[in-house]
C-alpha cells in the first residue's frame, strides 16, 4: 500500500502488520502463539521470529479504502480463546485504526491449533471490524 501526503510517498508492507499482530499476541503472556496456515508455532513472547518471516505468514488485501487481514495462532492448552482473541483483536484494531484513520479495517483470526504436548487441530475463526467515520 501506498499512502501520499505533502512530504512525499510513505510504502506500507505486511512487516508493519506483522509487527502489530506480534505485540498483540505477546499480551497474551505465552497463552497464544502466532503460528502458519499449517499448525507450527513461529514466535512465542520469548522467543520472538523475525518480522520479515511473520509477515510471510499473514495474509492482507488492501484496496483504496479496506485492509483485510488473516492470520493465525495456536492456543496453550486450558487458556481462554474468546478472551485472548478478544484482547489480541481489540488491540490490533487500536493500533491500525491510528495508523490508517480513513480506511475500513477487517481482521480475522484463526485459531487453529490448541498446544499441550502436542499441537491438537482447531478450526475457530474470530472476527472484528473499524468502520472510519464518513
Amino acid at each position: 500500500m501506498n499512502i501520499e501526503n505533502g512530504l512525499g510517498t510513505i510504502k506500507i508492507n505486511n512487516t508493519l502488520y506483522a509487527k502489530v499482530i506480534y505485540q498483540a499476541v505477546s499480551l497474551t503472556d505465552n497463552e497464544m502463539f502466532m503460528s502458519a496456515a499449517t499448525p507450527k508455532i513461529l514466535a512465542t513472547k520469548d522467543r520472538k521470529g523475525s518480522t520479515t518471516f511473520l509477515s510471510q505468514n499473514i495474509e492482507v488485501t488492501e484496496t483504496d479504502d479496506e485492509i483485510d487481514i488473516v492470520f493465525y495462532v495456536i492456543a496453550k492448552f486450558g487458556t481462554s480463546i474468546s478472551k485472548n482473541a478478544g484482547l489480541i483483536l481489540q488491540n490490533v484494531i487500536e493500533d491500525l485504526s491510528y495508523a490508517f484513520p480513513n480506511h475500513s479495517i477487517h481482521v480475522k483470526m484463526k485459531v487453529i491449533g490448541v498446544k499441550s504436548k502436542n499441537i491438537a487441530r482447531r478450526d475457530l475463526e474470530f472476527v472484528t471490524s473499524y468502520e472510519p467515520e464518513r
